[in-house]
Protein backbone atom coordinates (compact mmCIF):
# COMPACT_ATOMS: atom_id res chain seq x y z
CA UNK A 1 0.00 0.00 0.00
CA UNK A 2 1.09 3.71 -0.41
CA UNK A 3 1.62 5.16 2.78
CA UNK A 4 0.48 7.97 1.28
CA UNK A 5 -1.31 6.03 -1.26
CA UNK A 6 -1.46 2.91 -4.15
CA UNK A 7 -2.25 -0.39 -3.83
CA UNK A 8 0.95 -1.22 -2.34
CA UNK A 9 1.31 0.79 0.69
CA UNK A 10 2.60 0.84 3.57
CA UNK A 11 5.32 2.76 6.07
CA UNK A 12 5.52 5.82 7.42
CA UNK A 13 7.66 8.38 8.89
CA UNK A 14 6.77 11.72 11.04
CA UNK A 15 8.44 13.32 13.79
CA UNK A 16 8.24 16.29 16.28
CA UNK A 17 8.38 19.86 16.35
CA UNK A 18 10.20 22.77 18.01
CA UNK A 19 8.29 25.50 19.67
CA UNK A 20 8.45 27.24 16.12
CA UNK A 21 7.97 24.16 14.30
CA UNK A 22 5.86 20.79 14.45
CA UNK A 23 6.95 17.82 13.01
CA UNK A 24 4.87 14.98 11.22
CA UNK A 25 5.30 12.17 10.16
CA UNK A 26 3.17 10.62 7.61
CA UNK A 27 2.70 6.85 6.39
CA UNK A 28 1.71 4.75 3.78
CA UNK A 29 0.99 1.14 2.78
CA UNK A 30 2.67 -0.87 -0.02
CA UNK A 31 0.49 0.70 -1.74
CA UNK A 32 2.39 4.29 -1.58
CA UNK A 33 5.13 3.60 0.63
CA UNK A 34 8.25 4.57 -0.74
CA UNK A 35 6.40 8.11 -1.77
CA UNK A 36 3.49 8.68 0.58
CA UNK A 37 3.50 11.89 2.45
CA UNK A 38 2.05 12.86 5.66
CA UNK A 39 1.52 16.14 7.92
CA UNK A 40 1.66 17.54 11.27
CA UNK A 41 0.39 20.75 13.10
CA UNK A 42 1.55 22.78 15.15
CA UNK A 43 -0.54 26.02 16.70
CA UNK A 44 2.33 27.55 17.96
CA UNK A 45 1.66 30.23 20.95
CA UNK A 46 4.75 31.78 20.33
CA UNK A 47 4.19 32.60 16.40
CA UNK A 48 0.50 32.10 15.66
CA UNK A 49 1.21 33.40 12.37
CA UNK A 50 3.19 30.76 11.71
CA UNK A 51 1.97 26.80 11.10
CA UNK A 52 4.93 24.70 11.60
CA UNK A 53 4.48 20.76 11.02
CA UNK A 54 6.42 18.04 9.39
CA UNK A 55 5.35 15.59 7.08
CA UNK A 56 5.84 12.28 6.60
CA UNK A 57 4.88 9.60 3.97
CA UNK A 58 5.08 6.37 3.74
CA UNK A 59 3.74 2.59 2.69
CA UNK A 60 6.82 1.81 3.54
CA UNK A 61 9.22 4.80 3.59
CA UNK A 62 7.71 7.51 0.48
CA UNK A 63 11.37 8.97 -1.01
CA UNK A 64 11.04 11.98 -3.23
CA UNK A 65 7.18 12.47 -3.06
CA UNK A 66 6.29 16.18 -3.73
CA UNK A 67 3.86 17.27 -1.10
CA UNK A 68 1.02 20.50 -0.91
CA UNK A 69 -1.69 21.44 1.12
CA UNK A 70 -5.10 22.65 0.20
CA UNK A 71 -7.38 24.85 3.13
CA UNK A 72 -10.53 24.49 3.50
CA UNK A 73 -11.34 28.04 1.88
CA UNK A 74 -8.72 26.62 -1.41
CA UNK A 75 -5.61 28.45 -0.28
CA UNK A 76 -2.87 25.86 -1.63
CA UNK A 77 0.91 25.55 -0.84
CA UNK A 78 4.08 23.87 -1.16
CA UNK A 79 4.58 21.75 1.75
CA UNK A 80 8.14 20.07 0.43
CA UNK A 81 9.74 17.23 -0.66
CA UNK A 82 10.04 14.21 1.23
CA UNK A 83 13.40 12.80 2.08
CA UNK A 84 14.48 8.77 2.09
CA UNK A 85 12.78 8.47 5.67
CA UNK A 86 9.49 10.11 3.93
CA UNK A 87 9.67 12.94 6.21
CA UNK A 88 9.62 17.10 5.41
CA UNK A 89 9.49 20.05 7.49
CA UNK A 90 6.99 22.17 6.79
CA UNK A 91 6.30 25.85 8.20
CA UNK A 92 2.77 27.78 6.93
CA UNK A 93 2.86 31.49 7.40
CA UNK A 94 0.80 32.94 7.78
CA UNK A 95 -0.59 30.36 9.83
CA UNK A 96 -3.31 28.23 9.31
CA UNK A 97 -6.67 29.60 11.16
CA UNK A 98 -9.92 28.30 12.50
CA UNK A 99 -11.28 28.67 9.09
CA UNK A 100 -8.78 27.04 7.20
CA UNK A 101 -9.57 23.56 8.31
CA UNK A 102 -10.13 20.98 7.22
CA UNK A 103 -6.91 21.15 5.59
CA UNK A 104 -6.06 18.35 2.81
CA UNK A 105 -2.07 16.82 2.29
CA UNK A 106 -2.03 15.44 -0.54
CA UNK A 107 1.76 13.62 -1.73
CA UNK A 108 3.01 12.44 -5.36
CA UNK A 109 5.81 10.70 -7.17
CA UNK A 110 8.88 9.75 -5.71
CA UNK A 111 9.52 5.88 -4.92
CA UNK A 112 8.47 3.75 -2.16
CA UNK A 113 9.87 0.67 0.03
CA UNK A 114 7.45 -2.12 -0.99
CA UNK A 115 7.21 -4.67 2.20
CA UNK A 116 5.93 -7.39 0.33
CA UNK A 117 8.99 -8.25 -1.24
CA UNK A 118 11.31 -5.50 0.11
CA UNK A 119 11.92 -3.54 -3.09
CA UNK A 120 11.56 0.20 -4.17
CA UNK A 121 8.40 0.79 -6.02
CA UNK A 122 7.23 3.72 -8.25
CA UNK A 123 4.87 5.88 -6.52
CA UNK A 124 2.41 6.69 -9.51
CA UNK A 125 -0.88 7.43 -7.56
CA UNK A 126 -1.20 9.89 -5.03
CA UNK A 127 -2.00 9.64 -1.28
CA UNK A 128 -3.89 12.33 0.51
CA UNK A 129 -4.63 12.79 4.56
CA UNK A 130 -7.56 15.54 6.03
CA UNK A 131 -6.42 16.98 8.81
CA UNK A 132 -9.85 17.92 10.77
CA UNK A 133 -8.93 20.81 13.11
CA UNK A 134 -5.82 21.85 15.09
CA UNK A 135 -6.30 19.75 17.98
CA UNK A 136 -6.47 17.10 15.96
CA UNK A 137 -2.81 16.97 15.67
CA UNK A 138 -2.50 16.87 19.44
CA UNK A 139 -5.00 13.82 19.65
CA UNK A 140 -2.32 11.73 17.37
CA UNK A 141 0.53 13.16 19.30
CA UNK A 142 1.67 15.94 16.75
CA UNK A 143 2.41 13.67 13.96
CA UNK A 144 0.14 13.18 11.36
CA UNK A 145 0.36 10.23 8.45
CA UNK A 146 -0.35 9.79 4.80
CA UNK A 147 -1.35 6.45 3.61
CA UNK A 148 -3.40 3.91 2.22
CA UNK A 149 -6.14 4.76 5.03
CA UNK A 150 -5.66 8.10 5.01
CA UNK A 151 -6.40 8.38 1.04
CA UNK A 152 -9.43 6.39 1.95
CA UNK A 153 -10.89 8.47 4.37
CA UNK A 154 -10.08 11.68 2.19
CA UNK A 155 -11.95 10.33 -1.04
CA UNK A 156 -14.74 9.51 1.57
CA UNK A 157 -14.83 13.32 3.02
CA UNK A 158 -14.20 14.45 -0.55
CA UNK A 159 -17.16 13.04 -2.12
CA UNK A 160 -19.11 14.84 0.50
CA UNK A 161 -20.81 17.52 -1.39
CA UNK A 162 -18.01 20.91 -1.74
CA UNK A 163 -18.33 23.49 1.02
CA UNK A 164 -18.12 24.32 4.79
CA UNK A 165 -21.83 23.65 5.72
CA UNK A 166 -20.79 19.96 4.62
CA UNK A 167 -17.03 18.99 4.71
CA UNK A 168 -16.83 20.13 8.71
CA UNK A 169 -13.95 18.17 10.85
CA UNK A 170 -16.48 16.38 12.14
CA UNK A 171 -17.43 14.81 8.86
CA UNK A 172 -13.71 14.65 8.12
CA UNK A 173 -13.12 12.67 11.53
CA UNK A 174 -16.54 10.39 11.04
CA UNK A 175 -14.85 9.47 7.65
CA UNK A 176 -11.86 8.09 8.90
CA UNK A 177 -14.37 5.93 11.47
CA UNK A 178 -15.51 4.47 8.33
CA UNK A 179 -12.49 3.57 6.75
CA UNK A 180 -11.62 1.69 10.07
CA UNK A 181 -14.67 0.40 10.15
CA UNK A 182 -14.36 -1.55 6.95
CA UNK A 183 -10.93 -2.37 7.47
CA UNK A 184 -9.58 -2.02 10.87
CA UNK A 185 -12.26 -1.90 13.42
CA UNK A 186 -9.70 -2.17 16.04
CA UNK A 187 -7.65 0.11 15.21
CA UNK A 188 -10.19 2.54 16.06
CA UNK A 189 -11.87 0.96 19.02
CA UNK A 190 -8.44 0.70 20.40
CA UNK A 191 -7.67 4.82 20.93
CA UNK A 192 -10.31 6.30 18.14
CA UNK A 193 -11.18 7.08 14.45
CA UNK A 194 -7.83 9.01 14.73
CA UNK A 195 -5.56 6.55 15.02
CA UNK A 196 -5.85 6.05 11.52
CA UNK A 197 -4.49 9.74 11.06
CA UNK A 198 -1.64 9.59 12.84
CA UNK A 199 1.74 8.49 11.80
CA UNK A 200 2.93 4.90 11.44
CA UNK A 201 6.37 3.50 12.13
CA UNK A 202 8.63 3.87 9.41
CA UNK A 203 9.65 0.94 7.55
CA UNK A 204 12.23 0.71 4.91
CA UNK A 205 15.15 -1.63 4.55
CA UNK A 206 17.46 -0.13 7.12
CA UNK A 207 14.50 -0.01 9.69
CA UNK A 208 11.96 -3.00 9.40
CA UNK A 209 11.15 -2.97 13.32
CA UNK A 210 7.77 -2.12 13.84
CA UNK A 211 7.00 -2.36 17.56
CA UNK A 212 4.08 -3.49 19.95
CA UNK A 213 2.46 0.29 19.84
CA UNK A 214 -0.74 2.15 18.08
CA UNK A 215 1.69 3.39 15.63
CA UNK A 216 3.45 0.06 14.80
CA UNK A 217 0.00 -1.88 15.09
CA UNK A 218 -1.37 1.06 12.00
CA UNK A 219 2.06 -0.01 10.06
CA UNK A 220 1.83 -3.81 10.37
CA UNK A 221 -1.78 -3.28 8.71
CA UNK A 222 0.15 -1.05 6.30
CA UNK A 223 2.35 -3.88 5.36
CA UNK A 224 -0.75 -5.96 4.89
CA UNK A 225 -2.09 -3.92 2.89
CA UNK A 226 0.99 -4.08 0.61
CA UNK A 227 1.39 -7.94 0.90
CA UNK A 228 -2.46 -8.28 -0.05
CA UNK A 229 -1.98 -5.55 -2.97
CA UNK A 230 0.87 -7.99 -4.14
CA UNK A 231 -0.72 -10.82 -5.65
CA UNK A 232 -4.23 -8.74 -6.28
CA UNK A 233 -2.71 -6.49 -9.08
CA UNK A 234 -0.49 -4.28 -7.21
CA UNK A 235 -0.60 -1.85 -4.69
CA UNK A 236 -1.51 0.91 -7.01
CA UNK A 237 -4.07 -1.09 -8.79
CA UNK A 238 -5.71 -2.15 -5.25
CA UNK A 239 -5.62 1.93 -4.13
CA UNK A 240 -7.17 3.41 -7.01
CA UNK A 241 -9.94 1.01 -7.23
CA UNK A 242 -10.56 1.24 -3.80
CA UNK A 243 -10.57 5.18 -4.12
CA UNK A 244 -13.34 4.87 -6.36
CA UNK A 245 -15.51 1.93 -4.82
CA UNK A 246 -15.32 4.68 -1.56
CA UNK A 247 -16.13 7.74 -3.02
CA UNK A 248 -18.81 6.06 -5.38
CA UNK A 249 -20.68 4.32 -2.71
CA UNK A 250 -19.62 0.79 -4.41
CA UNK A 251 -19.32 -2.17 -1.78
CA UNK A 252 -15.72 -3.16 -0.39
CA UNK A 253 -15.86 -6.82 -0.44
CA UNK A 254 -15.24 -8.51 2.36
CA UNK A 255 -12.24 -10.70 1.25
CA UNK A 256 -10.40 -7.33 0.49
CA UNK A 257 -10.75 -6.47 4.56
CA UNK A 258 -9.90 -9.48 5.28
CA UNK A 259 -7.02 -10.56 2.74
CA UNK A 260 -5.23 -7.39 4.64
CA UNK A 261 -5.78 -8.51 8.26
CA UNK A 262 -4.94 -12.03 7.43
CA UNK A 263 -1.62 -10.52 5.33
CA UNK A 264 -0.97 -8.54 8.48
CA UNK A 265 -0.77 -11.21 10.77
CA UNK A 266 2.15 -12.90 8.79
CA UNK A 267 3.78 -10.20 8.64
CA UNK A 268 6.84 -10.77 10.81
CA UNK A 269 9.49 -8.25 11.16
CA UNK A 270 9.91 -6.33 14.02
CA UNK A 271 8.04 -6.92 17.92
CA UNK A 272 4.97 -8.72 17.48
CA UNK A 273 1.99 -5.67 16.85
CA UNK A 274 -1.04 -7.32 18.56
CA UNK A 275 -2.68 -6.97 15.14
CA UNK A 276 -3.58 -10.75 15.44
CA UNK A 277 -6.27 -10.22 18.29
CA UNK A 278 -8.08 -7.70 16.45
CA UNK A 279 -11.22 -8.17 14.58
CA UNK A 280 -10.96 -8.04 10.77
CA UNK A 281 -12.88 -6.07 8.85
CA UNK A 282 -15.74 -6.54 7.09
CA UNK A 283 -15.65 -4.69 3.83
CA UNK A 284 -19.24 -3.38 2.91
CA UNK A 285 -20.26 0.52 1.47
CA UNK A 286 -19.04 3.35 3.58
CA UNK A 287 -21.47 5.75 4.20
CA UNK A 288 -21.30 9.34 3.68
CA UNK A 289 -21.13 11.12 6.82
CA UNK A 290 -23.44 14.29 7.81
CA UNK A 291 -22.20 17.61 8.65
CA UNK A 292 -21.99 16.67 12.37
CA UNK A 293 -20.32 13.67 11.89
CA UNK A 294 -22.55 11.21 12.25
CA UNK A 295 -22.83 7.99 9.28
CA UNK A 296 -26.04 6.72 7.60
CA UNK A 297 -25.77 3.16 8.77
CA UNK A 298 -23.54 0.25 9.26
CA UNK A 299 -23.35 -0.91 5.32
CA UNK A 300 -23.08 -4.21 4.21
CA UNK A 301 -20.50 -7.07 4.68
CA UNK A 302 -19.57 -7.81 1.53
CA UNK A 303 -19.01 -11.60 2.07
CA UNK A 304 -18.32 -14.52 4.45
CA UNK A 305 -14.05 -13.47 4.17
CA UNK A 306 -11.78 -14.84 1.95
CA UNK A 307 -7.76 -15.15 1.44
CA UNK A 308 -5.81 -12.71 -0.45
Amino acid sequence: MLAIFSSKMNKRSFTMINSKKMRLTMFAASMVAAGALTGCFNDKSSDPSTTGFGLGAAKGAINGATCNYKTAVNTNGFAGTTDANGEVQVAVTPGFGANDYPVVITCVGGTYFDESDNSTQPQTEPMRSVIPDAQSIGEVGGKIGVNPFTELATALFESLPAGAANRTAAAAKASYGEIGRLFAPGMVANGGALNLMQASTPVNSASPTLGANVAGQLATYLAGFAKYAATNGGSMAVLADLRTKIATGTAVPASVAQGIKTQANSYTPGASTGVTAQPSGNGGTAQKPAAGGTTGGTGGTGGSGGQP
